[in-house]
């Protein structure tokens, strides 16, 4: 991920500490505690016995807390997580390895208050990363990669208030992965394969600080003024924008790149409600991946690379929510959005000429691949559709969670990929589309609040 991104993240969460900091609507936590991981072990690829067991890891993080309503809270939530396996050799007791995950999560949280505690429930979704390193093929050196992939966490628990309304915190905590990787590296270097989807169940306490007792001049919450949630989905023009995570379809495992099945888009625009629809339009700007890989008649695969590009597109929305019948103050929608590019940026028509060999078991499987770059014609349309959903955040603005998927996208960079192997030549051509799955976070800000008279 580049510098300025991880930036914009800093001075995204930096700036939801301040203003709820300055609304006394903030809570911090800081806790820790341990878990069990989930790895499936495969077949041994050596002589000898293996036998895999998998120790409790730990975990710990911070959880900022701005508060939604009375009951509800929005959770930032970032976390470091520890795995440990261990293989017993002929019986010989061997060492934990261990792995290190960063756990990054965006949800919601409802609180049941009690007089002197408080029971909890928060989902969330984010990412899981891990980074590890193993041997090149040729084992003349040794690689890092690392792997990101979509997590789901559920997690429960009980506060214990103290007489300045801090707390002691005792929870349970699953995180459920997608997609299975290998985050200890391949088989034939442990000597067992081990898979995982970065999933764990745990237990952990820590302590909640209620930022309201930092400002001398708080007051009771009981006394504070509620938000005018009605009022922010009346008629009127918004602006609004969003930043999204866009997992593509059927990605090729890529080693190259360290964010290989995601990459980031983000979008910005001016919208007017009517009723329960809304209509929106503005400028998309999208990452994307056109990955290849050579494979010879063996399915080997003897190499993979990919090419960037970036295109800008004018969004066009459609959208329509209704609250839920519990809650007023949330709401649940869907959206159907059309796609108009505007520009493209990837690798261009040059030729690029390269050569390489893989070396398995001893043996090397040389080759010679020629790239060819092709003109794309990127002007037709895709969409967008997706459910959502959207509550206040900080009084004046609206805070959503969507679920989307992109189709018919058409091909915003093509390659010619011509390359032999053993007296063998293959030939084929790839495309990089925009097609996949999206998680997104948008912020609406209606401007009738500002003229009112």
């Amino acid at each position: 991920m580049k510098t300025y991104t991880k930036g914009s993240i800093v001075l995204f969460f930096f700036s939801i500490v301040l203003t709820t900091k300055a609304q006394n609507f903030l809570d911090v936590e800081l806790y820790g505690g341990f878990n069990k991981n989930y790895f499936q072990a495969g077949e041994r690829v050596v002589d000898y016995d293996i036998q895999f067991s998998s120790p409790l890891g730990q975990h710990a993080g911070l959880n900022f807390l701005p508060r939604i309503s009375e009951d509800w809270q929005m959770s930032i939530q970032t976390e470091w997580m520890r795995s440990a396996i261990r293989l017993d050799r002929n019986g010989t007791r061997g060492n934990n390895n261990f792995n290190n995950y960063g756990n990054y999560a965006l949800g919601v949280r409802y609180n049941l208050e009690k007089e002197n505690h408080a029971f909890y429930i928060q989902p969330s979704m984010g990412i899981s990363v891990n980074t590890f390193h193993q041997p090149m093929e040729d084992f003349s050196g040794v690689v890092s990669r690392r792997d990101v992939h979509l997590v789901a966490r559920a997690e429960a628990g009980v506060k214990f208030y103290t007489k300045s309304r801090n707390y002691l915190l005792l929870g349970i905590r699953h995180q459920q992965g997608f997609v299975s990787g290998e985050p200890y590296g391949r088989g034939p270097w442990m000597g067992l394969p081990v898979s995982g989807s970065n999933s764990y169940t745990g237990m952990f306490m820590g302590y909640g600080i209620n930022t309201g007792n930092w400002s001398k001049s708080k007051t009771k919450s009981d006394k504070a003024e509620k938000p005018e949630t009605e009022d922010l989905w009346s008629k009127g023009i918004y602006v609004m924008g969003a930043a999204s995570l866009r997992r593509v379809i059927d990605p090729v495992n890529d080693p190259t790149d360290d964010f290989q099945n995601l990459s980031t888009a983000f979008r910005l625009g001016l919208g007017y409600r009517f009723g329960d629809f809304s209509a929106e339009a503005g400028y998309a700007g999208f990452r994307g991946r056109n990955v290849y890989q050579l494979v010879n008649s063996e399915e080997i695969i003897l190499d993979i690379r990919h090419r960037r590009f970036t295109a800008s597109t004018i969004p066009v929305t459609l959208r329509y929510d209704r609250a839920l019948p519990m809650k007023n103050s949330i709401r649940l929608g869907a959206s159907i959005t059309t796609h108009i590019p505007l520009s493209v940026q990837n690798g261009g028509e040059g030729i690029i000429n390269y050569g390489g060999a893989r070396f398995i078991d001893g043996q090397e499987i040389p080759y010679q691949a020629q790239v060819n770059g092709l003109a794309t014609e990127s002007h037709g349309v895709f969409f967008n559709s997706g459910i959502y959903a959207e509550m206040p955040l900080f009084r004046r603005g609206l805070f959503s969670i969507k679920a989307s998927r992109n189709f018919q996208s058409p091909a915003f960079d093509r390659a010619q990929v011509d390359f032999q192997s053993e007296g063998t030549s293959y030939s084929f051509e790839s495309e990089g589309t925009l097609n996949g799955w999206l998680l997104e976070m948008e912020y609406r800000l209606p401007l009738h609040q500002f003229f009112k008279r």
